[in-house]
């Protein structure tokens, strides 16, 4: 495997994934896009304009602001662990779905996911987009307890 795509969210999941695909992308001539999806909140479009008027900003400005911050932190685990060549990729939409389009894009060897993610409901056995990813990726999908 060359072509390895990890998905972050900022969570210790998401985390430990992270250090599996990096141990896989750190052999010479791999490569690692490191992406993460941001999903439009469980709020509606009149909440979304009570907060920025409220917050005099707009929570897409802070949703890409998060999504740096988690690519970034990402990143610098990545080059700790001596991954040479990095992507980083933010993309807006259904989580999954945005993750397998992405892997295709890069043809990646694998996607790397965490078990569970920052969703709710943190009993389930596997996360929505992990067991989403699993079951219908066109890729090798990794998922990371």
């Amino acid at each position: 495997m060359k072509r390895i795509l990890a998905a972050v969210d900022g969570s210790s999941s998401a985390s430990r994934a992270l250090q599996v695909a990096c141990e896989l992308a750190a052999r010479p001539g791999a490569r690692l896009w490191i992406v993460n999806v941001i999903s439009k909140p469980g709020i509606s479009d009149e909440e979304l304009e009570e907060f920025r008027h409220a917050e005099g900003g707009s929570l897409s400005d802070l949703l890409d602001s998060l999504s740096t911050q988690v690519l970034n932190a990402a990143r610098e685990t990545a080059e700790r662990r001596g991954v040479e060549e990095i992507r980083l990729i933010s993309r807006t939409g259904d989580v999954a779905e945005t993750i397998a389009a992405i892997a295709e894009e890069c043809a990646a060897d694998a996607i790397v996911v965490g078990r569970r993610g920052l969703g709710g409901l943190p009993g389930l056995m596997l996360g929505s987009v992990s067991l989403k990813l699993a079951s219908a990726a066109p890729r090798p999908v990794i998922v990371v307890p």
